[in-house]
Formats: C-alpha cells, sequence, structure tokens
C-alpha cells in the first residue's frame, strides 16, 4: 500500500465532496492496480481488501472513487472504477462505472514501473430517476505502491 494525494472533487446530483487523499494497492500479484481518490483518510485493510471501504461508503463516512487499473495495458479510453458514494437505495450496490470510447477519461496517466500519477475527468449525465454524477481528480505518488 502506497499514500499518495489527490487535489479534485467527486458528486452526485448536488453533493459535492473535495478530494484530498490517494491510496494505491498493487493486488493480484501486480495484475490489478487499486486507486482509491476520497476525501476522508482510509486504513490499512481499507485499501488491502477487494470491497474493505465499501462498508464506509454505504455510511456515507468515505467519499470519492476506486479506479481499477491495469499496468500492463493501460489504456486513457477506458476505464473501471468504482464510485465510494452512498446508493439512493441503503439495499442497493455502490455504482461501478466501466467506460470505455473514443476519447480519453484520462487526460493524464503514469503507472508503474514509473510512479502514479494521473489526472481523470469523468462524468455521467443523469439517467432516467439517477442524478448525474463523476469526478475530476489529479493524483500523485511518490514510489510504485507495494503488493
Amino acid at each position: 500500500m502506497d499514500n499518495g494525494s489527490a487535489t479534485g472533487k467527486v458528486y452526485v446530483g448536488d453533493l459535492s465532496f473535495e478530494l484530498k487523499h490517494a491510496y494505491a494497492y498493487a493486488s493480484r500479484g501486480d495484475e490489478e492496480l487499486w486507486v482509491y481518490l476520497t476525501d476522508a483518510p482510509l486504513r490499512g485493510k481499507q485499501v488491502t481488501k477487494r470491497f474493505g471501504v465499501h462498508d464506509a461508503a454505504r455510511a456515507g463516512q468515505v467519499h470519492g472513487a476506486k479506479l481499477m487499473l491495469d499496468p500492463a495495458h493501460s489504456d486513457p479510453r477506458s476505464l473501471s472504477a468504482v464510485l465510494l458514494m452512498p446508493p439512493e437505495d441503503k439495499n442497493a450496490s455502490l455504482a461501478s462505472i466501466s467506460s470505455s470510447g473514443s476519447e480519453s477519461c484520462f487526460e493524464q496517466l503514469s503507472l508503474p514501473p514509473a510512479p502514479i500519477a494521473g489526472r481523470i475527468r469523468f462524468a455521467q449525465k443523469a439517467i432516467f430517476e439517477s442524478p448525474p454524477y463523476g469526478f475530476d481528480v489529479e493524483f500523485e505518488f511518490a514510489d510504485r505502491p507495494e503488493a
């Protein structure tokens, strides 16, 4: 686990939270890199367990996004993430984001073996009953995370 810094925001509808904290964890032998961008500090197991931060996000104790990146096949047009915001229905899952296309989600992205850094803007317009949501954040880490 590696600690970094983040600057930006996450929003759902009219709710917006400032993102200040960044954590990275190389899971499954470096095949997947998790980057958490949050408004509140996380504890070790929240970062290293696949669903470790979900309960805190569902309870509104932490807000942000969990990016799931593949260092071997990084594509700035592809995004896989979990929105760390409480769902409207307490029995619903956290929102999963999967996006790919011709436009880049990442304005900047650097992955191991280089130090991790990036700038990402993601916005989803309101669909049916769901409010608009997204994030705009810049993050950086001094070193590569250790598994």
